[in-house]
């Protein structure tokens, strides 16, 4: 008895599937594991670690030495891959870490920030909005460039935080939609008032269109400052986290 033709073809075609879903599930466990080895040695950043910490769990630094527009005397070294963007300093000869900041650049990349804040600020880099976030903050920053935006909104916990500064940005260097709204001007109010990188900002943001943009602009960008560092420690211009002007011209 012979078999119809198009029966012939079918074990084949299973076992094809077979080798295909075998070889799908190979490459799509590493990656995972790979997003979960990186969401670890994430979450291990600390205040205090030597500068030098982060070679092993991310490679050699995209950059070293001074950025621009940031503290004078201060050493940088600043890590990327195709997931985020982390950006640690020390004061001077101190190889300690005294500032660190992490930009979440890729949209399918999950990263929350409870861990990091003391269980404070748990929010999801580049997806949560910041009306996510119920405490008020201590001050806030718009800036708006010819073709560049950066938004901060600072908080200080004391003891609970560990007397540490937390900023929870947008960087317009990561990922996640900023709302922007036609006409509405620069401003800094409470702590983020820098009279020395800003001049004056005077305005001070209020109405509706304020509250549709905090609902509209997603946080991306998660700095943490010890108490020895000074506020302007990773501050590059328009936000808090690596400037885009820093990285963007060096090939991935």
């Amino acid at each position: 008895m012979s078999l119809e033709p198009w029966l012939v073809g079918i074990p084949g075609a299973i076992l094809a599937g077979s080798a295909i879903a075998v070889a799908v599930k190979r490459r799509v466990v590493p990656w995972g594991a790979r997003k979960m080895l990186l969401r670890d040695a994430l979450n291990k950043i600390a205040c205090g670690r030597p500068l030098d910490y982060l070679d092993d769990a991310l490679g050699a630094p995209l950059r070293t030495g001074a950025l621009r527009d940031s503290a004078p005397g201060r050493l940088y070294r600043v890590y990327r891959n195709v997931h985020v963007l982390v950006t640690v300093t020390a004061a001077g000869e101190n190889r300690t870490i005294d500032a660190f900041s992490i930009s979440v650049r890729d949209p399918n990349f999950h990263f929350k920030t409870g861990r990091l804040t003391a269980g404070l600020l748990d929010v999801d880099l580049a997806h949560a909005a910041f009306t996510s976030v119920s405490d008020s903050p201590e001050g806030t920053r718009l800036i708006i460039g010819a073709n560049r935006i950066g938004y901060t909104e600072a908080f200080y916990f004391g003891n609970p935080g560990y007397y540490q500064t937390f900023l929870l940005s947008h960087n317009d260097v990561a990922g996640g939609d900023f709302h922007y709204v036609e006409g509405r001007h620069e401003f800094a109010t409470g702590t983020l008032t820098l009279p020395a990188l800003d001049g004056e900002l005077s305005y001070t943001p209020n109405g509706t269109w304020y509250g549709e943009f905090r609902a509209g602009t997603r946080i991306n960008t998660l700095t943490v400052l010890d108490q020895s560092a000074p506020l302007d420690a990773l501050v590059t211009g328009h936000s808090w986290g690596i400037d885009r002007g820093e990285v963007d011209h060096i090939p991935e």
